[in-house]
């Protein structure tokens, strides 16, 4: 009897929230899962990131302007490649897109990532803000510490 009750009270301060509007802060602290911003050019390791972190939502993104497009105050920590351009050698929009969100929403702790060895990509994110600089392909568990780290609320 007493699941059943529970479940009632959930049900009608549920629909008392969507009501009365508080639905949305009270359900994202409460009852949502942490929401992570992975953008890569590579849909495929998104693909395999999000497989991995499938008890978070995950927000995909697959270039600058995308990114900015779904990027909001509701992120709970960005996964940003450096790259966003396999064709472009000289393509840095990961770095650009960490400066914007620092920027735009300072709150939102960003960890770039970079299949290639550039040191000087690695100080550059550090300096503006990134809370780490992780080397692909990543380990599970650098990336579970750092997911834990940064979500927690």
């Amino acid at each position: 009897m007493d699941a059943i009750w529970h479940v009632d009270c959930y049900a009608i301060w549920h629909v008392d929230c969507y009501i009365t509007g508080r639905e949305q802060i009270l359900h994202h602290s409460l009852f949502s899962m942490p929401r992570i911003l992975i953008v890569d050019d590579m849909e495929q390791y998104i693909d395999s990131i999000e497989r991995v972190l499938y008890q978070h939502t995950v927000v995909r993104a697959t270039s600058l302007a995308e990114a900015q497009r779904v990027c909001s105050k509701d992120i709970d920590l960005a996964l940003v490649d450096v790259r966003l351009s396999e064709t472009d050698i000289a393509n840095r929009d990961g770095i650009l897109l960490l400066d914007w969100i620092k920027k735009t929403y300072p709150d939102i702790p960003v960890v770039i990532m970079s299949g290639y060895t550039d040191h000087d990509a690695a100080v550059n994110a550090l300096n503006l803000g990134a809370v780490k600089y992780l080397k692909k392909p990543i380990e599970l568990d650098d990336l579970f510490d750092i997911v834990d780290e940064f979500t927690k609320k």
